[in-house]
């Protein structure tokens, strides 16, 4: 944790703290996913997830200074792939935009 910058109060905190019981009555798939998505962090296969799950992780947030008001669906297509094969490159107006089968 302290190579993304967290404090090691903060990394302590988190290990210490009581884990709840887990039941078939309280294991949801929002708990599941938010462990993955910490088990997985930095991980690109994480943002899949993430963007799967439609960003509904409890207390999940964008980041303070993002440029867009709403959490990314796509990524840009390469410059190589737009210059080489123009014709076939969709127009995208945001990287918030859906894709088709996102909709």
């Amino acid at each position: 944790m302290a190579d993304i910058g967290v404090s090691q109060e903060a990394a302590q905190a988190y290990l210490d703290a009581a884990y709840p019981s887990l039941t078939a009555a309280t294991l949801t798939k929002d708990l599941v996913m938010k462990e993955k998505y910490v088990a997985m962090f930095l991980h690109p296969e994480a943002w899949v997830d993430a963007r799967r799950f439609d960003y509904q992780y409890k207390d999940f947030t964008l980041p303070a200074n993002a440029e867009l008001n709403e959490f990314i669906r796509r990524v840009q297509y390469p410059t190589v792939e737009i210059t080489r094969n123009r014709q076939n490159v969709p127009i995208i107006n945001s990287l918030a935009e859906r894709l088709f089968w996102d909709k």
